[in-house]
C-alpha cells in the first residue's frame, strides 16, 4: 500500500480555516480571553458584594439574571427553523 504524502488539511469544507482548523480564530480567542477574565474576577466581585451586606443568594440571583440577559441577545437574533406544519 502506498501512503499519501500530501500536505492537505484533514478538515475541509465549510467552517475550516487555512490549516484545517475549525472556526475563525480571532473572534473565538477574544471570547475565550474575555470569558476567562470575567471568571477570574467573579470571586473578588462576589466577595465585595458580601462585604457590603448582600447575601450569597442575592449575589447568585443577580449573577444568573445578568447571564440570562447577556444570553438573551444571541437567542433573539439566532435563526430558527420554520415549522413544517406536519403533526
Amino acid at each position: 500500500m502506498k501512503r499519501s504524502t500530501s500536505h492537505q488539511p484533514l478538515l475541509r469544507g465549510r467552517g475550516t480555516g487555512h490549516h484545517g482548523h475549525v472556526g475563525g480564530g480571532t473572534p473565538a480567542l477574544t471570547v475565550a480571553l474575555l470569558s476567562s477574565a470575567v471568571f477570574g474576577l467573579s470571586g473578588s466581585f462576589a466577595k465585595s458584594l458580601l462585604e457590603t451586606g448582600w447575601t450569597s443568594t442575592t449575589a447568585v440571583a443577580v449573577r444568573m439574571g445578568g447571564a440570562a440577559l447577556v444570553l438573551l441577545v444571541p437567542a433573539i437574533i439566532s435563526p430558527r427553523p420554520v415549522a413544517s406544519g406536519v403533526g
